[in-house]
């Protein structure tokens, strides 16, 4: 649910806030997201002299020197595409998500050739870590710190190096890379998982699906890890109840 614009859960009478609102809220757009959009704004611009080039690139060059509307018309299409882009990778990211939900659900989801690639990638981790899900799309609640989400996976899972199986809470990533406030999001998820003692964790895992190669990509973090990226997720809950008039807060 939302509450003005922001992302929020219902828990009995209070209203907590999600984990990736408080990070966007207090941080707003990490340097991978700066920097993916300016590299596609960069690209567009090129994208759109093209578009506008003729036989005779002195012509072109002559138009762009001397109509300042055709400067201001490139850079109004340019600035267009990171949010194009961004449509596109979100509906990637919602659609290999919604895959893997129901395959860890024990269901057979359809593979659609968008999401070919991250599925693949996926489907090799899975494999290869001979993962057995607990949770599934799990619901954490923080009564104590006043903040809730949704975590992808809990489960139990053994890695080809390792001697033993280990219960890891994780998240599935598409994007190009793995960044600073994706660990902050797990940090928070494992804090308010610990909070309901359904089970003991040994770690979390970011796994980051390549949309273009269609291998997994895999980080994972110890107990100490996770506990060290909490620190600076409570950080971000103290500046965002003092900066937010939060309906509800706790």
């Amino acid at each position: 649910m939302k509450f003005q614009s922001k992302r929020y859960y219902p828990v009995e009478q209070y209203q907590y806030p999600s984990v990736t609102t408080i990070i966007k809220d207090v941080k707003g757009d990490g340097y991978g997201l700066v920097l993916w959009k300016m590299k596609n704004t960069g690209r567009a611009v090129i994208e759109e002299i093209r578009k506008m080039a003729t036989d005779n690139e002195e012509s072109l060059i002559s138009r762009l020197e001397l109509d300042g509307t055709l400067d201001d018309e490139i850079l109004k299409q340019a600035m267009k595409a990171p949010d194009k882009e961004s449509g596109k990778a979100k509906k990637i990211g919602t659609l290999t998500h919604e895959y893997i939900e129901q395959h860890m659900k024990g269901e057979r989801p359809t593979i659609t050739p968008e999401i070919e690639k991250p599925v693949q990638a996926f489907i090799q981790w899975y494999e290869e870590w001979k993962v057995f899900p607990l949770f599934v799309e799990h619901k954490i609640v923080s009564n104590k710190y006043g903040y809730a989400g949704r975590t992808d996976f809990i489960a139990e899972m053994k890695a080809p190096t390792w001697r033993r199986r280990r219960v890891l809470i994780g998240d599935f990533k598409t994007s190009a890379s793995i960044y600073e406030d994706m660990r902050w999001q797990l940090g928070a998820y494992y804090k308010a998982f610990h909070e309901e003692k359904l089970c003991k964790l040994q770690g979390g895992i970011i796994v980051r699906l390549d949309k273009e190669t269609g291998h997994p990509h895999r980080k994972v973090y110890s107990t100490k890890d996770l506990n060290k990226e909490f620190k600076v997720f409570k950080a971000m809950v103290d500046i965002f109840y003092l900066t937010n008039s939060w309906e509800g807060k706790k």
